[in-house]
């Protein structure tokens, strides 16, 4: 398609008329121009913006660079065919009907537009979007600048007298962490302090979407690059990170990279506090800790077990982090030992509960069940999940990730004990990030009650489905807190919670119910259930959010 509207554009052009091509380069290898007349290609030995100094007329459609064409007061036309298609897809930051330029979708009106003289008034345009930008430019400034000729206009720009406050929440996957985290955000005061939100770009290249739970009033600040590093360097983060060798040559190129990094990615960045949410990546701690400020960093697992059972951190790294670390914030007072354990001190924790925002989840559970592009699903009911919720049966439902702590195998190897004598009841397991759906599946389906057991993985909003269930079970090695409890009790489905320490507190002091951590202890909780023992708890969220929030504003005084 791309071919036949270049060679239509090229029979149409005259002799006197030259169209430079410089297209993306996902698409340039695609568009061979050497048989055309008079399209040639964007000359890659010239800086850019050079060569389109020179142009008579930009022709683009949805690119930022009509921004920077505008200040040359040129004619624009831009050239959008799909319109329509790219609005749906994509979207715009506002209508394109907004914009003063001439608009065509078709090879005889673009032809025509680029021979008519410019009919357009964009001085609205340029007052908004290049206030200070002209031809002269560079020459202005260099003659204010360098020959103290006064001859542009000199803004002083108010700074804040807000603090500041840095806050990483890694890439946003759909988890436990970032659902505390959309809480939190929909909990503190987000005018009290500047707060910007850091990211590391590439995790939402392929999923900007997961940024929009982030408020406007939050500025974003974007880690852009990887790290670099020489051979030597290279060297000293295999044996750091692979073999935890912390010799003081090993230690001494490991603190020359980060405080590189540092360098390159916040310069005169300064905060006045730095909130590590996420708590996870060895990159992001170590980086972070360079800040001179008051820096805290969130627990929220037990990460004595995380290494034990995933080998998903780096003792080393948390060790250091937890010493140095102004605040170290576990999210439930039984993970202080562990953190503890690694660090040596006790001084600098401090136990912040992850907020909750129970109208959110329940009006969650109100929306219509919603499978996205990315769920996957094995479900044996023909009528599918709807048939499951809608049926007579019992349904049990857990919600976690697919990884190993989570212990999916014994609870579907619990429910097929129940099963033998309850054939009217189904068992429902959803999760998001985590690598073991498939044989979560696989064994499910190897199962005498694979037919009800269902399995789904990614849905952006379980809540719907929980709700139509009549038992919640939590059925983990070790949590920290289980918030996955708090959404259950929040639309009103009791649980059972397999013996751990994470969320004893919350489980004792809010009538809930835990079981033997094994086959036999979910099996128990099952019995406990069917004679009416296990009810919903008596969470008073007002009260938990209005400690929770007193906790994280404890951090900044």
């Amino acid at each position: 398609a791309l071919y036949q509207t270049l060679k239509q554009i090229d029979q149409k052009l005259d002799d006197n008329e030259v169209f430079l091509l410089k297209l993306h380069p996902l698409v340039r290898a695609n568009a061979n121009v050497s048989g055309f007349k008079h399209i040639i290609s964007f000359p890659d030995t010239r800086e850019g913006y050079e060569v389109l100094s020179v142009c008579d007329v930009l022709i683009t459609d949805y690119s930022s660079v009509f921004f920077d064409f505008a200040a040359s007061r040129k004619k624009i036309v831009l050239f959008i065919p799909d319109e329509e298609n790219y609005d749906s897809q994509r979207g715009f930051f506002f209508p394109l009907s907004e914009l003063p330029f001439e608009k065509t979708d078709t090879v005889d009106a673009l032809v025509a537009a680029l021979r008519s003289s410019k009919s357009y008034d964009d001085r609205e345009f340029l007052n908004k979007f290049c206030p200070c930008d002209n031809k002269n430019a560079s020459k202005k400034i260099l003659e204010h600048i360098l020959n103290k000729n006064e001859v542009c206009k000199v803004y002083d720009l108010k700074k804040s007298q807000k603090k500041k406050v840095l806050l990483y929440c890694g890439a946003l996957l759909q988890n436990g962490i970032t659902a505390a985290f959309k809480n939190l955000l929909g909990l503190i005061d987000l005018d009290e302090y500047d707060y910007y939100f850091a990211i590391k770009q590439t995790a939402f290249a392929n999923h900007p979407e997961r940024l929009d739970i982030i408020p406007q009033n939050i500025k974003m600040y974007s880690i852009s690059s990887s790290i670099t590093f020489t051979l030597f360097e290279a060297v000293a983060l295999v044996l750091y990170y692979k073999f935890n060798i912390s010799s003081k040559l090993v230690i001494k190129a490991i603190n020359k990279i980060y405080k590189r990094e540092f360098k390159k990615h916040f310069s005169h960045f300064e905060m006045d506090y730095v909130v590590n949410f996420s708590g996870y990546d060895k990159f992001i701690i170590k980086l972070l800790n360079e800040f001179k400020c008051n820096k805290t960093i969130f627990v929220h697992s037990d990460m004595q077990k995380e290494i034990a059972e995933r080998s998903n951190q780096h003792r080393p790294t948390l060790q250091e982090a937890y010493k140095s670390y102004d605040v170290v914030a576990p999210v439930t007072a039984a993970m202080i030992e562990s953190i503890a354990s690694i660090s040596g001190r006790k001084d600098n924790i401090k136990v912040v509960n992850n907020s909750f925002d129970a109208k959110r989840i329940g009006d969650n559970a109100l929306c219509e069940i919603e499978f996205q592009k990315e769920t996957r699903s094995s479900i044996h009911n023909p009528a599918g999940i709807e048939g499951i919720l809608s049926s007579d049966a019992k349904k049990f439902i857990t919600v976690g990730r697919y990884s190993s702590e989570k212990q999916h195998t014994m609870l579907i190897d619990a429910f097929e004990e129940y099963h033998k004598k309850n054939p009217n009841s189904y068992l429902i397991i959803i999760g998001g990030a985590g690598n073991l759906y498939t044989k979560t599946v696989n064994y499910a389906n190897s199962k005498e009650c694979s037919q009800n057991i269902a399995c789904l993985w990614s849905i952006k909003n379980p809540m719907p489905i929980v709700k139509k269930c009549d038992l919640f079970i939590l059925s983990s090695k070790y949590e920290a807190l289980g918030l996955v409890l708090l959404e259950a009790d929040a639309v009103g489905v009791p649980c059972i919670c397999t013996e751990m320490d994470g969320p004893r507190e919350l489980i004792n002091n809010n009538g809930g119910t835990m079981v033997e951590n094994s086959i036999e202890g979910i099996l128990k909780g099952f019995e406990m259930f069917e004679n009416g023992k296990v009810k919903t708890m008596n969470i008073d969220f007002e009260e938990y959010n209005k400690t929770a929030l007193e906790q994280f504003n404890n951090l900044f005084s």
